[in-house]
């Protein structure tokens, strides 16, 4: 599969400590590339860096051929690449479905003017905004909750609702930050399924993620950093018996059944 993002050489240093360094990786459309390690090893700020939040010291990031180091979130979504957040990014006092709805009206056509003036153009794009969102509310099982208050949603729901806001202007790859974080098993495998029904739209997923067994589930390759640095790239298989990973992360690999 060729790479729909492509990182090379990215550093980046905070005071002190080298959060990345020189970090090489790929990301293929339709499939899941995990980003694993331990806290500090500097996974979110790859994706920091991607989606323009973080300015790195050194290195590139190409999606699909374009070179898009240091755009604006917005402007990455008009091209095809969204994120979630390790942090809930809801707007608590909005309702589930004017959250979903927010994140399309960025790509909508119709202007000032067209507003003001009530024009038709404006009328069929509010129309088609909602009903995709109505769409992406029942993808996600949030149907139900369309008309309460985000703030008001249970903890899953509103991560689900987030993956909803993420996936509704139909984006061809999407960073997803810890998504299963505080879920219980229950919720934690039903946004595997989901991860997974995404990837099957020919989407590419960047899945950065501590739960080990989500991982090893549903990604395709399992890139791992350890202190900013690449130590292993490969297949769940792979990883799961690559040496240096099992001593530096894994722990062994008891939770795997594996002999290191």
């Amino acid at each position: 599969m060729s790479a729909l993002l492509t990182i090379k050489g990215l550093s980046v240093r905070f005071g002190g400590v080298q959060a990345l360094s020189a970090l090489d990786l790929e990301a293929p459309a339709g499939a899941i590339t995990a980003l694993i390690g331990p806290n500090g090893a500097g996974k979110t700020t790859a994706i920091n860096c991607v989606s323009g939040v973080v300015a790195p010291d050194a290195g590139r990031v190409s999606f699909d051929g374009q070179e898009v180091l240091g755009l604006a979130g917005h402007k990455l979504a008009c091209l095809g690449l969204t994120r979630t957040f390790q942090n809930l990014q809801v707007f608590g006092l909005m309702n589930a479905l004017e959250n979903v709805m927010v994140g399309l009206h960025a790509a909508s056509r119709g202007g000032f003017a067209a507003a003001m003036l009530r024009l038709p153009l404006l009328r069929r794009e509010e129309k088609a905004i909602r009903e995709r969102a109505e769409e992406m509310l029942s993808f996600f099982g949030l149907e139900k909750v369309a008309h309460q208050p985000a703030e008001e949603l249970a903890y899953g729901d509103q991560k689900r609702l987030e993956l909803a806001r993420a996936l509704a202007g139909r984006p061809r790859l999407m960073l997803l930050d810890e998504p299963v974080a505080g879920l219980n098993a229950a919720e934690t495998h039903e946004i595997g399924g989901l991860i997974v029904k995404i990837k099957e739209q020919g989407i590419g997923v960047v899945l950065v993620e501590h739960d080990m067994g989500l991982v090893m589930h549903v990604s395709d390759q399992v890139a791992v950093l350890s202190g900013g640095v690449l130590i292993a790239q490969g297949t769940p298989e792979e990883i799961q018996q690559d040496p240096e990973v099992l001593r530096t992360y894994l722990g062994g690999g008891e939770e795997f059944g594996l002999v290191a």
